[in-house]
């Protein structure tokens, strides 16, 4: 009915755990980021190998034709094949966080953020 819903699922999961990773961050910020690049790192093996293992493309613009149900079933929808970028995200709200958003920029990222399309 709505094939897009499989994000919502993962979704859910991640901010049903993100509050213990939110907890070591704040008690122990060292912890805290060594565990969200352990999912990070844990998350980009488990694509590999999962990818390797099935034969499947590496992204599905690789090849729309082999965009299959065991393409998506064994590797699109899964969260531990999806939680890399939003941990990646929960670092980078950290970061911001304990910054208070005033990051200096360079003048290479000034001037990539002001001229985006140029």
């Amino acid at each position: 009915c709505l094939p897009w819903t499989w994000y919502l699922a993962n979704d859910v999961q991640f901010y049903a755990v993100a509050p213990i990773f939110v907890f070591f961050l704040h008690l122990c910020p060292a912890v805290g980021i060594f565990l969200c690049w352990l999912v990070v790192f844990l998350s980009a093996i488990l694509t590999g190998v999962i990818s390797t293992y099935h034969r499947l493309p590496a992204g599905a613009a690789a090849d729309l034709m082999f965009a299959t149900h065991q393409f998506m079933d064994e590797y699109y929808i899964k969260p531990y094949c999806r939680a890399a970028p939003y941990f990646l995200g929960l670092l980078t709200g950290y970061v911001l966080h304990r910054n208070r958003c005033e990051l200096e920029l360079t003048k290479v990222s000034r001037s990539a953020a002001d001229h985006p399309w140029d």
